[in-house]
């Protein structure tokens, strides 16, 4: 069955915690997006991804990601007296746009400007990212103003120089492919780890889902973790009630 964008009628935002593997404190958030059909009916997010095709649709779909964050934000702030970061999925096509510093300082105006430091952009190396002035620009202005920046889905392709040292990230994410066969991928997840403290990043190993992995990754000094071992994906409303 062909999915057609007509049929899309609802996005909601689920967070995902990413915790401290030393004491599995949540140390952030993911937002991560989920849509419904006229009928309720939830659908399958990467084929709904799939669908926005040109810029400014990519746009569209994370203009509405970043609104809906920053009026969580806003809610935790109000109700919680304090506030922690959420990490947004970007795709680099959207970053590398002409008017793309135009189109952040739209939506980070005025009220919203506090919220900035609460904001991690998350890019996926799935998305290809190529080692452009653009880019770097694009990512130092980011940074400048205040945001974090990160990759994610990072795999056996790793490249400590490129992510690194020519694009500044702040945190890199282990793909959970990497994790899925971690006995095979020690060697691999004990450099990137080394690299970090060596750098002053962040690693987080996704996919996390047995007490297993987690203590061989807690044995390898990774320092952040994500997956149902420690939370699944959740409402606002009860990651609330975690963070109370």
């Amino acid at each position: 069955m062909i999915m057609r964008k007509e049929s899309i009628k609802c996005l909601n935002i689920l967070y995902q915690p990413k915790v401290n593997l030393k004491n599995k404190k949540i140390t952030s958030l993911e937002a991560l997006s989920r849509f419904k059909d006229e009928k309720g009916t939830l659908l399958n997010t990467e084929e709904v991804i799939n669908l926005a095709k040109s810029v400014e649709e990519k746009r569209q779909l994370t203009t509405s990601v970043l609104n809906i964050v920053i009026k969580d934000l806003s809610k935790m702030e109000l109700e919680l007296d304090k506030l922690i970061l959420i990490s947004v999925n970007i795709t680099s096509i959207e970053i590398e746009c002409d008017d793309f510093e135009v189109w952040i300082n739209k939506i980070f105006s005025n009220g919203n400007l506090k919220y900035i430091p609460y904001i991690e952009f998350e890019l996926s190396e799935k998305n290809k990212i190529e080692n452009s002035l653009n880019m770097k620009r694009k990512i130092k202005f980011l940074k400048n103003k205040g945001f974090k920046v990160s990759f994610d889905d990072v795999g056996s392709g790793f490249n400590k120089v490129d992510i690194i040292d020519k694009y500044n990230m702040d945190l890199i994410k282990m793909d959970k492919s990497l994790i899925k066969d971690i006995k095979n991928n020690k060697k691999l997840i004990d450099m990137i780890c080394k690299t970090a403290k060596e750098k002053g990043f962040e690693v987080v190993a996704e996919g996390i889902e047995d007490m297993e992995t987690y203590m061989i990754l807690k044995n390898l000094n990774c320092e952040l973790g994500q997956g149902f071992y420690f939370h699944k994906p959740n409402s606002f409303q009860n990651i609330l009630k975690l963070l109370a």
